[in-house]
């Protein structure tokens, strides 16, 4: 028998049919260049970021697209490469406290991750701070808790070492969030070269993650992205991927994964 589809293995119900996802994405893409440079408002990057990330995840999901990954990988990388080291680059503390900073950043370490390129996903992390405030973002404390997860793992993808960074992961240990604590661990285990540590992490992470109630309305709620961008910084680190139930590494996006089309 063939292997089952990865959107079978996680049971993934889309709003909407593929086809639906595709011609949005491909009639809202712009790109660098193609901004109206008269409006300030960054919405139109933001926008393509989630849009390209919608287009590699139903890739990853394994649905017949016709879309290759690869024609939009690099395209939406330069987006975020655009967002934070251009136009955001000389903005204040108070500033960035003021930007809807925090799913643009995500979504563009991301895809600095799959696309590996590691001079400029460096610059993306050189913007953000420990103490950085992503502002509202969701309605449960575990959403806040992994951002600073995901701040850990930007100072350590960045040559420039992260000030407050001991006292930021304590908050996160201390929090107790199963989610955001077990993934913290896996990335910790990952940055000490400690394979079955981060094993240990990422599985625990990721049955948080697969037994979230309530129904997922987007294509990008399939994908477990702050674990994806840990699995992929560990790898930059020499880790390994980790051996999982296929039931869970269906949720992880690579460089592999998105390309099957």
């Amino acid at each position: 028998m063939p292997p089952r589809k990865r959107r079978n293995l996680i049971k993934c119900k889309l709003k909407g049919s593929p086809e639906r996802w595709v011609k949005r994405c491909l009639e809202f893409f712009r790109g660098v260049g193609e901004y109206n440079p008269t409006v300030e408002s960054t919405e139109p990057q933001e926008d393509d970021l989630y849009e390209v990330l919608t287009i590699l995840s139903l890739n990853h999901l394994q649905y017949d697209t016709d879309v290759r990954s690869s024609d939009f990988l690099d395209p939406g990388f330069d987006v975020g490469v655009e967002l934070f080291c251009r136009f955001w680059r000389d903005q204040t503390n108070r500033q960035k406290r003021d930007t809807d900073w925090w799913k643009p950043f995500r979504n563009s370490l991301l895809l600095g991750l799959l696309a590996e390129r590691w001079d400029e996903l460096d610059g993306i992390c050189q913007w953000v701070q420990a103490d950085l405030d992503p502002g509202y973002i969701g309605e449960t404390k575990a959403d806040y808790i992994f951002v600073k997860v995901i701040l850990s793992v930007a100072a350590g993808l960045r040559e420039s070492k992260m000030r407050a960074l001991a006292s930021m992961e304590k908050k996160i240990i201390d929090s107790r969030m199963p989610g955001p604590v077990a993934l913290f661990e896996a990335w910790d285990a990952a940055r000490n070269n400690d394979q079955a540590g981060f094993e240990k992490g990422m599985t625990t992470a990721l049955k948080q993650f697969s037994a979230q109630r309530g129904e997922r309305f987007v294509v990008l709620e399939w994908i477990a992205l702050h674990e994806s961008i840990v699995n992929l910084a560990a790898r930059r680190l020499g880790l390994k991927h980790p051996e999982l139930p296929p039931e869970l590494d269906a949720y992880l996006m690579t460089p592999e994964t998105i390309e099957n089309n």
